[in-house]
């Protein structure tokens, strides 16, 4: 298994869904892991506003660009 962890800042999402977002952030980075075998260990950092969401990853030392996520409501 993937050695994961996940920083996250969240400004207008509850916490019990951000608990619950944060779950499904590091279980998926994980089952990407363990399906491709392509990594070991991933450092991700997912920041959300009203404004916009961003998710940045640092995979095997090898970081990734951070792109914008322009969420619909």
């Amino acid at each position: 298994m993937a050695d994961v962890s996940l920083t996250a800042a969240f400004s207008t999402v509850p916490a019990a869904e951000a608990v619950e977002l944060k779950r499904v952030l590091v279980d998926t980075v994980q089952q990407l892991a363990a399906d491709d075998g392509a990594f070991k260990r991933a450092k991700l950092v997912f920041t959300e506003s009203d404004e916009r969401t961003g998710l940045s990853a640092e995979v095997d030392g090898v970081m990734g660009e951070g792109l914008p996520l322009q969420l619909d409501s």
